[in-house]
Protein backbone atom coordinates (compact mmCIF):
# COMPACT_ATOMS: atom_id res chain seq x y z
CA UNK A 1 0.00 0.00 0.00
CA UNK A 2 1.40 3.39 -0.89
CA UNK A 3 0.69 6.70 0.73
CA UNK A 4 0.60 9.84 -1.41
CA UNK A 5 3.19 12.49 -0.65
CA UNK A 6 2.04 15.37 1.51
CA UNK A 7 1.37 18.68 -0.20
CA UNK A 8 4.16 21.26 -0.26
CA UNK A 9 2.51 23.54 2.32
CA UNK A 10 2.62 20.73 4.89
CA UNK A 11 6.27 20.00 4.02
CA UNK A 12 7.23 23.66 4.50
CA UNK A 13 5.58 23.93 7.92
CA UNK A 14 8.45 22.51 10.00
CA UNK A 15 10.97 24.86 8.40
CA UNK A 16 8.67 27.87 8.83
CA UNK A 17 8.16 27.29 12.55
CA UNK A 18 11.44 25.53 13.27
CA UNK A 19 11.87 22.03 14.56
CA UNK A 20 9.52 20.79 17.22
CA UNK A 21 11.63 20.38 20.36
CA UNK A 22 10.72 18.86 23.69
CA UNK A 23 10.55 21.47 26.44
CA UNK A 24 9.04 19.57 29.36
CA UNK A 25 7.78 16.14 30.29
CA UNK A 26 5.63 15.24 33.27
CA UNK A 27 3.50 12.42 34.57
CA UNK A 28 1.15 11.49 37.37
CA UNK A 29 2.87 11.69 40.76
CA UNK A 30 2.49 8.41 42.58
CA UNK A 31 2.43 10.21 45.92
CA UNK A 32 -0.96 11.65 44.97
CA UNK A 33 -2.45 8.33 46.06
CA UNK A 34 -1.09 8.52 49.61
CA UNK A 35 -4.56 9.16 51.06
CA UNK A 36 -5.97 6.06 49.38
CA UNK A 37 -2.98 4.04 50.57
CA UNK A 38 -3.76 5.22 54.13
CA UNK A 39 -7.35 4.05 53.64
CA UNK A 40 -6.04 0.66 52.46
CA UNK A 41 -3.91 0.34 55.60
CA UNK A 42 -6.95 1.12 57.76
CA UNK A 43 -9.05 -1.37 55.79
CA UNK A 44 -6.36 -4.02 56.22
CA UNK A 45 -6.52 -3.54 60.01
CA UNK A 46 -10.34 -3.80 59.86
CA UNK A 47 -10.07 -6.93 57.72
CA UNK A 48 -7.69 -8.43 60.29
CA UNK A 49 -10.01 -7.82 63.24
CA UNK A 50 -13.16 -8.73 61.28
CA UNK A 51 -11.61 -12.00 60.15
CA UNK A 52 -10.40 -12.69 63.70
CA UNK A 53 -13.94 -12.17 64.97
CA UNK A 54 -15.75 -14.35 62.40
CA UNK A 55 -13.12 -17.01 61.67
CA UNK A 56 -11.76 -18.35 64.96
CA UNK A 57 -9.75 -21.29 63.56
CA UNK A 58 -6.14 -20.36 62.87
CA UNK A 59 -5.83 -22.19 59.53
CA UNK A 60 -8.98 -20.65 58.02
CA UNK A 61 -8.19 -17.28 59.56
CA UNK A 62 -4.85 -17.12 57.75
CA UNK A 63 -6.37 -18.06 54.40
CA UNK A 64 -9.34 -15.71 54.75
CA UNK A 65 -7.30 -12.73 55.90
CA UNK A 66 -4.62 -13.29 53.26
CA UNK A 67 -7.19 -13.65 50.47
CA UNK A 68 -9.28 -10.61 51.32
CA UNK A 69 -6.32 -8.32 52.18
CA UNK A 70 -4.44 -9.45 49.06
CA UNK A 71 -7.43 -8.64 46.85
CA UNK A 72 -7.64 -5.17 48.38
CA UNK A 73 -3.94 -4.46 47.84
CA UNK A 74 -3.87 -5.89 44.32
CA UNK A 75 -6.67 -3.50 43.31
CA UNK A 76 -4.90 -0.55 44.97
CA UNK A 77 -1.52 -1.34 43.38
CA UNK A 78 -3.19 -1.81 39.99
CA UNK A 79 -4.81 1.65 40.32
CA UNK A 80 -1.48 3.18 41.32
CA UNK A 81 0.45 1.45 38.52
CA UNK A 82 -2.10 2.41 35.87
CA UNK A 83 -1.92 6.08 36.82
CA UNK A 84 1.82 6.25 37.47
CA UNK A 85 2.92 4.48 34.30
CA UNK A 86 0.27 5.55 31.78
CA UNK A 87 -0.67 9.18 32.54
CA UNK A 88 1.97 11.23 30.72
CA UNK A 89 2.21 14.83 29.62
CA UNK A 90 4.69 16.36 27.16
CA UNK A 91 5.29 19.92 26.04
CA UNK A 92 7.02 20.78 22.80
CA UNK A 93 7.65 24.09 21.10
CA UNK A 94 4.31 23.78 19.26
CA UNK A 95 2.02 21.38 21.15
CA UNK A 96 0.99 20.10 24.55
CA UNK A 97 0.41 16.33 24.52
CA UNK A 98 -1.72 14.42 27.01
CA UNK A 99 -1.60 10.60 26.93
CA UNK A 100 -3.61 8.25 29.12
CA UNK A 101 -3.81 4.50 29.12
CA UNK A 102 -2.27 1.74 27.07
CA UNK A 103 -5.12 -0.06 25.40
CA UNK A 104 -7.00 1.96 24.39
CA UNK A 105 -4.54 4.82 24.32
CA UNK A 106 -6.27 8.15 24.76
CA UNK A 107 -3.91 10.70 23.24
CA UNK A 108 -4.71 14.37 22.90
CA UNK A 109 -2.68 17.15 21.30
CA UNK A 110 -3.30 20.84 21.89
CA UNK A 111 -1.72 23.58 19.76
CA UNK A 112 -0.05 26.08 22.08
CA UNK A 113 -1.50 29.24 20.46
CA UNK A 114 -5.05 27.99 21.18
CA UNK A 115 -4.42 27.87 24.94
CA UNK A 116 -5.76 30.95 26.73
CA UNK A 117 -5.05 30.16 30.40
CA UNK A 118 -3.05 27.79 32.59
CA UNK A 119 -4.28 27.47 36.17
CA UNK A 120 -2.80 25.57 39.10
CA UNK A 121 -5.36 24.03 41.43
CA UNK A 122 -4.42 22.25 44.62
CA UNK A 123 -5.82 21.87 48.11
CA UNK A 124 -3.93 21.88 51.42
CA UNK A 125 -3.08 18.16 51.21
CA UNK A 126 -1.81 18.57 47.63
CA UNK A 127 0.38 21.48 48.73
CA UNK A 128 1.78 19.38 51.56
CA UNK A 129 2.53 16.56 49.08
CA UNK A 130 4.06 19.03 46.60
CA UNK A 131 1.60 18.22 43.82
CA UNK A 132 -1.28 19.88 41.99
CA UNK A 133 -3.49 19.80 38.92
CA UNK A 134 -2.98 22.03 35.91
CA UNK A 135 -6.13 23.22 34.19
CA UNK A 136 -5.52 24.19 30.57
CA UNK A 137 -8.24 26.50 29.20
CA UNK A 138 -8.68 27.29 25.51
CA UNK A 139 -9.70 30.28 23.39
CA UNK A 140 -12.50 28.18 21.94
CA UNK A 141 -15.18 28.16 24.66
CA UNK A 142 -16.77 25.00 23.21
CA UNK A 143 -13.65 22.97 24.00
CA UNK A 144 -13.59 21.74 27.60
CA UNK A 145 -10.55 22.43 29.74
CA UNK A 146 -7.81 19.80 29.78
CA UNK A 147 -6.62 18.69 33.20
CA UNK A 148 -3.08 17.48 33.85
CA UNK A 149 -3.57 15.63 37.12
CA UNK A 150 -1.19 15.26 40.05
CA UNK A 151 1.95 16.96 38.77
CA UNK A 152 5.03 17.43 40.91
CA UNK A 153 5.93 21.15 41.20
CA UNK A 154 2.84 22.33 39.31
CA UNK A 155 3.73 26.03 39.51
CA UNK A 156 7.05 25.40 37.75
CA UNK A 157 5.31 23.35 35.06
CA UNK A 158 2.68 26.09 34.60
CA UNK A 159 5.43 28.68 34.16
CA UNK A 160 7.17 26.58 31.52
CA UNK A 161 3.90 26.07 29.65
CA UNK A 162 3.01 29.79 29.80
CA UNK A 163 6.44 30.71 28.42
CA UNK A 164 6.07 28.17 25.60
CA UNK A 165 2.63 29.59 24.73
CA UNK A 166 4.08 33.10 24.59
CA UNK A 167 6.92 32.01 22.28
CA UNK A 168 4.55 29.99 20.06
CA UNK A 169 2.32 33.04 19.60
CA UNK A 170 5.34 35.21 18.76
CA UNK A 171 6.42 32.69 16.13
CA UNK A 172 3.02 32.90 14.43
CA UNK A 173 3.17 36.68 14.03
Amino acid sequence: MTVPLADTAAQEEPSRFGDELDLWWGSYAGRAMMPSFAVCIALTVLIFFGTRLWVPQRYWFQWTFSGVASALWIVQLARWGHRFFTWNYRLTTRFLYQDRGVKPLIARRYALPTISRVEVRNNALDKWLGIGDLWICFDDTDQPAAVLKALVAPRTAAGIIREAIKKARETLT
